[in-house]
């Protein structure tokens, strides 16, 4: 039997693809043990069909710069829900209130999640705060 290959620094790095395209909401689901096809999930939110393309974009353009190409790829021309394979991690680009509507995350409420570090806006946000609760400015 051969050994599991690590796939969660793909997840890791497909995640951080999505932050840096200003996805919301990012997700990063371990559904490994809960489905055959896949290892992780990588779930995002767009504020509307064209922010949902441009992440798309951002994703195959820099993966493929890595000589990583998606095996496949649906929703892309519609945009309200892009769905990207990359065989160990499926990534869903979702326009907000199909996200809403479907509710991946309520349907895989026993995966577990990875932890994500915050996109760069909350971290400045959140360093502007602790600046202020500080008195420095």
């Amino acid at each position: 039997m051969l050994p599991a290959l690590d796939t969660e620094p793909l997840a890791r790095d497909i995640a951080r693809l999505v932050t840096d395209s200003k996805g919301l909401e990012v997700v990063a689901m371990r559904v490994l043990e809960l489905v055959e096809y896949t290892d992780y999930f990588v779930v995002c939110s767009a504020r509307s069909d064209r922010h949902a393309r441009a992440i798309y974009d951002h994703l195959w353009d820099e993966l493929a710069k890595e000589g990583k190409k998606p095996l496949s790829s649906e929703g892309v021309e519609a945009a309200q829900w892009i769905l990207v394979d990359y065989g160990s991690v499926v990534v869903h680009i979702f326009f907000e209130p199909v996200r809403e509507f479907y509710g991946l995350e309520r349907l895989w409420a026993d995966a577990p999640r990875l932890e994500l570090p915050p996109p760069p806006d909350a971290r400045q946000s959140a360093a502007a705060a602790l600046a202020l609760l500080s008195g420095r400015s």
